[in-house]
């Protein structure tokens, strides 16, 4: 019953008393918003309580007469309060983020769904030639999944931009020429969401980014690592296995041990595509299969004996190479191998525990 009455007097108030004009009566106004650079903002607190039951417990059960909303620009505030006066917002690409966010930090549900649909019309309005547009677009959706862990504008996009191609695949390259202080780890996300398989443009700008760091040992940003999953790497080995051959070599040169490490894992979850017969071993190790070519293996019976060759080969010098060289054994003796890949990354493992570097040359893992 309670409930019900309660609904009727918010319904007597959104069509009666709402009114930007209540703003200006400073008899009413008994709390104060404190906006960025300690501008303030006055307001009853009775309509923000209306629609905000976070307002509602603060200046009812603790009787707060200040919010610190230091974060937001008074513009954006004021925004906020008038939309709550008035029961509609109105909104424009300079404050959807803030109002967006005050909205949800707020819990004012209705608010929620109207930038929404504001955000969704402006997604519904992109050409093919809309880079900028999308980029501001690309760039609220990862705001929003950074400060709030919340997909729906990415779906959003991401819905409206498989009919776009073309821009899907603009903005991804857009990200890639971006200043780097713009590509966070967000980002990255949101442009492997995008990219689908097309995913070989982000390791194309990869691949010479690495290389561009110096000499080795480099160190990957938050934002290159977050491009480096066992699925990304995957799609790449499938939609370009030269590339991905590429990237392995390159990260191989330039990481430290203790990157490497930290990749092995993922790296370990990516078969490696069949070689190319007419690799020969001297050709550069950008051309070759790499780290180790099939034919080399000739002669071997069982997975274990290829693994002793893998094991003596000069070439071999790090548990990366060795790594891509027992999934290149996979090809050659089936998936009946899953058992003893397991116990012999195991070792592989162990031993790495116990060596600053890898040396194959006279300590055997075999």
């Amino acid at each position: 019953k309670c409930a019900k009455q309660n609904e009727r007097f918010k319904q007597w108030y959104q069509r009666r008393v709402r009114g930007r004009h209540y703003l200006e009566l400073r008899g009413l106004n008994d709390l104060q918003l404190i906006c960025s650079g300690g501008e303030v903002v006055r307001s009853s607190s009775f309509p923000l309580a209306m629609n905000s039951l976070v307002v509602s417990e603060l200046v009812g059960e603790l009787q707060m007469k200040e919010l610190d909303v230091e974060e937001f620009s008074p513009s954006s505030v004021q925004c906020f309060v008038e939309a709550c006066y008035t029961g509609s917002v109105i909104l424009t690409r300079e404050n959807f983020r803030e109002v967006n966010k005050m909205s949800a930090v707020f819990k004012v549900q209705w608010m929620i769904d109207e930038c929404l649909n504001f955000y969704t019309d402006l997604c519904s309005e992109l050409t093919s030639q809309s880079v900028e547009a999308a980029w501001f677009l690309f760039q609220e959706a990862g705001y929003i999944l950074k400060e709030r862990n919340n997909k729906d504008l990415q779906l959003v996009l991401d819905t409206v931009l498989r009919g776009l191609p073309d821009l899907r695949l603009s903005l991804v390259k857009d990200f890639t020429c971006r200043d780097p202080n713009e590509q966070e780890w967000v980002y990255t996300d949101l442009c492997i969401s995008l990219a689908g398989k097309s995913i070989t443009v982000l390791f194309e700008w990869l691949v010479p980014l690495v290389e561009s760091k110096g000499p080795p040992p480099v160190k990957l940003s938050d934002v290159e690592k977050r491009l480096l999953t066992s699925e990304t790497l995957a799609l790449c080995n499938q939609e370009d296995p030269k590339l991905y051959q590429k990237l392995v070599y390159t990260l191989q040169k330039s990481l430290s041990n203790d990157d490497l490490g930290a990749l092995f894992a993922v790296f370990s979850l990516v078969p490696m595509s069949p070689p190319s017969p007419s690799s020969s071993p001297r050709e550069s190790p950008q051309q070759m299969v790499y780290p180790i070519e099939i034919p080399a293996l000739g002669g071997c019976t069982t997975f274990l004996d290829a693994v002793k060759i893998i094991d003596r080969d000069p070439r071999i010098n790090s548990c990366f190479q060795f790594l891509h060289s027992l999934l290149n054994c996979c090809f050659v003796f089936g998936d009946n191998t899953s058992r003893e890949i397991v116990d012999v990354i195991t070792a592989v493992v162990d031993k790495r525990r116990n060596n600053t570097r890898w040396n194959y040359g006279g300590s055997h893992l075999i």
